[in-house]
């Protein structure tokens, strides 16, 4: 987080794996604010007068500049208010591992720096930009290993699914054999997306493999 991230901009970080803030920087901001322009009586001193037609619902008309809010209008306006609010609070609690309470021990609309924010569990670490580029880079590649098995996986099931589509005998070991036998190099991730995507095409190369089989 830059010079400010309050507020919206916490919203956004707080579920982040890792945040990093500078020293300085203003954030937090737990809470949530919102009202309306009652520009009626201004806009009367001027000569106009403002009416306001509606359509719909019984709150169709709340937010409408021509008049203020009524008892109802306000009523359901905090409620919305309220649902906001307690959800930024499940988001930062979730986020950070912290329980409701505690986040709304050091919520309501508070502003904090960075160096506050890391000492209340609202950031991770103390520091600048090329320090959350390397954070977010050990996060990018730390589980690349496991992703790259999962997909290889992924990969094997659906072309060996493809060939025994095409004869039940044909396994994904003596499909690839075949194919290193007559030359053929085609990515595995390529004859997957074919097995799935393009049975045609793959079924023309699973011919040519059965038939380096056969001879």
């Amino acid at each position: 987080m830059g010079t400010y991230a309050a507020s919206g901009g916490y919203w956004i970080s707080s579920e982040a794996s890792a945040i990093v803030a500078e020293p300085t920087t203003l954030t937090g901001s737990i809470g949530v604010y919102g009202g309306k322009f009652d520009l009626g009586p201004a806009l009367a001193k001027f000569g106009v007068d403002v009416r306001q037609t509606t359509v719909g619902g019984d709150y169709a008309g709340a937010f409408g500049m021509g008049r203020e809010f009524t008892p109802a209008d306000r009523a359901a306006f905090a409620g919305w208010m309220d649902r906001i609010y307690a959800n930024f609070v499940a988001r930062v609690a979730a986020g950070r591992k912290l329980s409701p309470d505690r986040v709304r021990q050091i919520a309501k609309g508070r502003v904090w720096t960075g160096a506050q924010a890391r000492q209340l569990g609202l950031v991770d670490e103390i520091g600048g930009f090329y320090q959350a580029v390397d954070k977010a880079n050990q996060y990018a590649t730390r589980d690349r290993k496991t992703r790259k098995r999962n997909f290889r996986a992924l990969w094997i099931q659906r072309i060996n699914a493809g060939c025994r589509a095409i004869d039940p005998t044909l396994t994904y070991s003596r499909f690839i054999n075949a194919l290193t036998v007559t030359g053929i190099e085609v990515d595995r991730k390529v004859l997957a997306d074919l097995a799935v995507n393009e049975p045609e095409a793959f079924g023309a190369i699973v011919a040519k493999a059965q038939a380096a089989l056969a001879a």
